[in-house]
Formats: structure tokens, sequence, C-alpha cells
């Protein structure tokens, strides 16, 4: 057998046995909320929430554009300032 041949039997029977194991949850250490109070849980959160409200403001100054010159797009627009304005409460809109 040569060295590569070797190597790579070697490297499938780690794999297999790596497989073999299951992920039991009993292993698992219980949920203590660490990562949702850490700074990468906080900043996770911050930017899902943000891209939501980033998405919903596009969707209500698409709304207002398509009405635009009319009394029905100042409820559109109405939603758009809302809508940036928890932005800017939230620190979405920063560098």
């Amino acid at each position: 057998m040569t060295a590569a041949l070797r190597s790579s039997v070697a490297l499938l029977i780690v794999i297999a046995v790596a497989g073999a194991i299951p992920a039991d949850p009993a292993f698992a250490k219980p949920n203590n909320g660490a990562f949702q109070n850490s700074s990468e849980g906080n900043k996770a959160t911050r930017a899902k929430r943000c891209s939501n409200i980033k998405h919903n403001l596009e969707m209500a100054e698409k709304a207002a554009d398509a009405k635009a010159g009319t009394p029905a797009a100042q409820p559109y627009s109405d939603l758009a300032d809302q809508y940036w304005a928890q932005g800017v409460q939230f620190g979405c809109w920063q560098n």
C-alpha cells in the first residue's frame, strides 16, 4: 500500500467514525441565554431588526412613489417616516 493510499484510507476511517457518532442532545448544554445577552447576540438581533425595518421602509416608499401626486400617497409616506424613525431609534442608519 502506498503512502498516499494509506493516508486516504485513514482519512476515510476518521470521517466514517465521526459520522457514526450521533449528535446526542444529552450532551448539549442547557440554554442559559448567554448568546442572546452577548455582544454577538445583540449584534445579530440588531442586524435582523434593521433588515426588517429597511425592508418595510423600502416597501412603504415604493407604495408612496407609485401614488405620488395623489392624496393616497400620504399614508404610505407617513408609514415610511415611521420606519425611518424606528431605524434611527435602533441605530440602523449608523456606519
